[in-house]
Parts: structure tokens; sequence; C-alpha cells
């Protein structure tokens, strides 16, 4: 194929539009833009903690991996090609401050969430600490619990072409950043070369579908060794495996990942990925997908409906996610509770008896 057999289902590659992560490749490649990125890529920092590479079967029909082992278990779904990942390529021209202060990471807000985290941090100087607020739900309720307290605030907001740029500003503006989850942001912070803590003993509550188990690895051993780097005391180690797994080795190779894309468009038998476990034909779901601008038709399959009607089938998670990746689920560290599903309520990640909308 060519980029212009791929041009009528350039609107159902939807991954890459997120926080900006295809205007950094179009850059770096010098990818004109009237060629489409036909890429699948991780939401978040994929550090093997799923059975497969995250959003691996999303429409676009070759995934963008980071690091060598991710695209070896990606193309055992579909074609992958190994690219920086877009935090890399921001690092490349934005701006890092040596910073100052200390950042907190907060969890899914909620009174619960936020009042747990607080107890742990009470010894913590409130005019040299600012916490983090994750932009859901009612997080601006979490901003002023946490300024009631004392503490500073900042929000990278929602997560638009420029949430990126934003994130990278914040992060680079504090010595030190503290977290009590193993979260994307403690992972590229630790990439910048920042002091990166994680906090022990922090469990926090969120809803999550039925099926998260399934998802999730919480018996992984590529994400145990992971954390356990960052819970050691080497910065250095620390921000060598970051770097790793965001593909820093891959900035000087613009050239092999532009050649390595444009190959594997030729080779592609379909312009999108689909399901090849469903009794519809391939070619049916994929130009109904195209005509109705619906990516999900491509994953249509019996066994996918019985999914996403268990996804209605809600659990409040709780989880002290330090402890489970260092010493595995236990039922004091990992719980799951079915609730009943309510739309615009029970959302995955956001947090249970959160904030009043």
């Amino acid at each position: 194929m060519t980029p212009s057999d791929l041009k009528p289902y350039e609107a159902l590659y939807r991954t890459g539009r997120l926080m900006g992560a295809n205007r950094a490749l179009r850059e770096f490649l010098g990818w004109p833009e009237h060629f489409p990125l036909p890429l699948s890529i991780s939401h978040g920092v994929d550090f093997g903690h799923c059975f497969h590479p995250m959003d691996v079967d999303s429409a676009e029909p070759i995934h963008w991996a980071t690091n060598e082992r991710m695209v070896k278990l990606a193309r055992m779904v579909k074609p992958s090609i190994l690219a920086p990942h877009p935090w890399a390529l921001l690092t490349r021209t934005a701006q890092l401050e040596t910073g100052k202060g200390v950042l907190v990471i907060g969890p899914p807000p909620s009174p619960a969430n936020d009042s747990r985290l607080h107890d742990l941090i009470r010894d913590y100087s409130p005019r040299e600490t600012t916490i983090l607020v994750k932009a859901r739900g009612a997080y601006r309720d979490s901003i002023a619990f946490w300024q009631n307290q004392g503490f500073h605030t900042i929000t990278a907001e929602s997560q638009d072409g420029g949430f990126y740029q934003r994130l990278h500003s914040i992060l680079s503006a504090y010595e030190r950043i503290v977290s009590p989850t193993f979260s994307s942001a403690a992972i590229f912070a630790a990439a910048l070369g920042k002091a990166v803590d994680l906090l022990r003993g922090f469990s926090y509550t969120a809803y999550e579908p039925a099926d998260y188990e399934n998802e999730v690895n919480l018996s992984s051993p590529d994400a145990r060794a992971v954390v356990k780097v960052f819970c050691g005391k080497s910065q250095t180690q620390a921000t060598q495996t970051a770097q790793d797994l965001l593909g820093f080795g891959a900035l000087a190779d613009s050239r092999r990942v532009r050649n390595e894309l444009l190959e594997e468009i030729q080779q592609l038998q379909r312009p999108v990925y689909a399901n090849p476990k469903s009794s519809v034909p391939v070619i049916l779901r994929q130009e109904a997908a195209r005509l109705l601008n619906k990516p999900g038709l491509l994953r249509f399959s019996t066994r996918q409906i019985v999914r996403t009607l268990r996804r209605k089938h809600i659990c409040i998670m709780q989880i002290n996610e330090i402890d489970v990746w260092l010493h595995g689920k236990t039922d004091n560290n990992f719980t799951l509770t079915p609730v009943p599903y309510m739309p615009g309520v029970t959302v995955p990640g956001a947090a249970p008896a959160g904030y009043s909308r």
C-alpha cells in the first residue's frame, strides 16, 4: 500500500492524535502533512504491566513501539516499528530547568484518596511542596482541598495536543518528584534526570472494568523489575531505565524510523487492523468503520460483545500499587468489589465517592 491508499481511513487513526504524539513524530521524521500516520501508540507508558502492548488492538494497522521488548510483543499482533516515545521527542527542543521544591503526583481526585495521601505527607513543608492534581471528575474541588491544607497545586489539564508540553514544563520546574503510585509522570520525570521517590504505603480507590485483571498482569516480572529499579537508591539507574522504556536511544535514528515506516506501509495488506477472530468478514467491518467513522466496529466479534457488556460490570478497585508490583497481589493490597454500572458516574479511572460535580 501507499500513504495515499491509507488516506480514506485516516479518521480511524485516533490514538496518535492524543497528547500531540503524531505532531512530534511528523517533525522528527519530516513526514508530510498529507501523509497519514497509521500508528497505534500506548496512551500511557507501557512498562510491561499488561498482557499485550497497550492499545495494540486499536484501528491503526501498525504499532508504534518505544523499546525492543514492545516491538517483539506487538509483532505477534500486527506490524510494529521502533520509534522514540513522544516524550523523548519533546526533550530535543523543550527547555529543562534545574527546578526547586517538591512535586507530589496526586491520585484520582476524591476526598478519601486525597485524605490518605495527606496523611502520608503531613511532614512535608507546604511552602516547598506542590500537588499535581489529575484533571478527572470534579478535580477543582481536589485543588481546593489541597490549598486548604496549605499546599500549592498545579494540573496539566486535559490530554489534548498540548498535554506533553504542559507536563514537561511542570516536571521541569521541580527538583524532586514524589509519587504514591507508579504513574507515567514518574517515568517521564526520571527520564529527564529528576530525582524520583516512590511513596510507600499508599492505597487508593478507583472504578475499573470487571475484566481489569485480564488486561493488567499484576504478576508481570518485567513490571516488577522496573518498579524495583525506581525503589532502589540509584537515580542514574532509574533515569536509564526510564529512557530505555521511552526509546531515547532511537533519537538519532530518524532516517531509519522513516524508512522502516515506509516499508511497513508498503507491505500492508489492509489499511486498518481488525479483530482476526470475528466471524464477520474483515472487508465488511473495514468499510462499515470507514463510512460510519466508528473504529470500534473493527473489533466486532461475539467475544468482543461479551467483553463490552462486561465492561458495564464495574468494580471499585482498591490498590496499593507499589506494594503489588514489588510483592505480588494479596488481599491486603488489592481488591475488586462489584458495583452497579451508572453511565457517566462509574467511569474507569475516576474515583468513587468523588467530589460533587
